[in-house]
């Protein structure tokens, strides 16, 4: 089997660490896979820490409908030659069986890779504003045959309220649980130093971090905090950067740049906070879990894994009072915090591991091929 996965800007950015776990994975699998990203986020590929996996395959996304055809001439002749795919096409003479497909960003061009090649389509579908899409991709391209993936069940479930018509499956994305506890010294520690802080939120959710934000000031005031929070959030919009100078915070704030891709930092902080309610799945949420790290979250109906008291703790529309309660009540009870931490790495081992992600993937993959076994259909024949 030969399997092509490929990403668009954000996804590549952002998830990057999830797509290299995910190809490993199929390695180990016996298929051959071959990973490919936007020629503008190849920095993210450069910045990746010595592996044994082969480096991405790059790829032009920008450009036009009529440029399309040759950007996907070229990505197909690109990961053709790339050395975890092979020289000899799959037993049914395709090029590639499967395209899975990450981000909409690339969808239109994978797309074309997919009838071009005669691969199967499956492209991942993790958050409501994708959900909407699909119903739109389906009916321009009515020659495809795909397959719809969601990360969580209320995303599938989302997406069967629409009128799609190609299969739709849940695959919950996975991760790998840490079993080491912190030692004692390092309990300590924070237990007794300030309370570092990761605030993950999208750059849309000016009012949800506006809220968040006066309660971290109100918590500053008793407790002694570090916080670290994207660059991005404050350079695509001055609004939280104004709040923040006025609320007092700018001493305690730190700006991470992309720091989705600094996992490293979030996962060293004593809490995370997902401050967002637009039905966006992200893995860093999953490694926080995996990691016992406390997480606390807006409540959001499309993210089937924000389980209350079980992955983290469920706010629902949280006022500032609310953020600062709930986070002092976690900093002045270290044993409920590390409880947490402990419920939510179990609820990751429970339901997203990487074994299963990868062989729910392998089964998709064998029924969907094993359904289409027909005559790839090649451009130009």
């Amino acid at each position: 089997m030969r399997i092509l996965l490929i990403a668009d800007n954000d996804m590549a950015r952002r998830e990057f660490a999830m797509l290299r776990r995910l190809e490993l994975d199929l390695l180990g699998q016996g298929v051959s896979v071959a990973l490919a990203i936007p020629e503008r986020s190849w920095h993210v590929a450069e910045q990746e820490p010595d592996t044994t996996l082969a480096p991405p395959v790059r790829y032009r996304l920008r450009g036009g409908p009529i440029t399309r055809p040759l950007r996907c001439a070229a990505l197909n002749d690109r990961v053709l030659a790339a050395e975890s795919i092979g020289s000899s096409p799959s037993a049914d003479g395709r090029e590639l069986d499967v395209v899975h497909v990450f981000g909409s960003g690339c969808w239109a061009i994978a797309s074309d890779l997919s009838v071009r090649t005669g691969a199967v389509l499956f492209a991942e579908v993790f958050s409501p504003e994708l959900a909407m899409r699909a119903v739109r991709v389906e009916r321009r391209r009515s020659v495809l045959r795909g397959r719809w993936l969601a990360p969580s069940t209320a995303m599938l479930d989302r997406l069967h309220t629409l009128p799609v018509r190609w299969p739709c499956h849940a695959c919950p994305w996975g991760v790998h649980p840490v079993d080491a506890q912190r030692s004692t010294d390092e309990a300590t520690a924070h237990d007794t130093g300030p309370t570092s802080i990761a605030v993950l939120t999208a750059a849309e959710s000016t009012g949800e971090l506006d809220a968040l934000l006066a309660g971290l000031a109100d918590l500053s005031r008793a407790h002694e905090v570090m916080l670290f929070v994207s660059e991005s959030v404050f350079s695509n919009d001055r609004r939280p950067w104004r709040r923040a100078r006025e609320l007092g915070l700018i001493s305690v704030l730190s700006l991470i740049p992309d720091i989705e891709q600094r996992r490293d930092v979030i996962l060293a902080c004593d809490l995370a906070i997902i401050c967002e309610h637009h039905g966006v799945h992200r893995t860093i949420a999953l490694d926080a879990m995996a990691a016992g790290t406390p997480l606390l979250a807006q409540r959001d109906p499309a993210v089937g894994w924000f389980v209350d008291h079980e992955s983290c703790l469920v706010l629902e529309s949280p006022r500032a009072g609310d953020w600062t309660r709930t986070i002092a009540q976690l900093i002045d009870q270290p044993s409920d915090a590390r409880a947490l931490g402990q419920r939510a790495r179990e609820y990751a081992r429970r339901h997203h591991l990487r074994s299963a992600h990868v062989e729910r993937l392998m089964s998709l993959y064998t029924a969907a091929l094993e359904s289409t076994r027909t005559i790839p259909f090649r451009a130009g024949a």
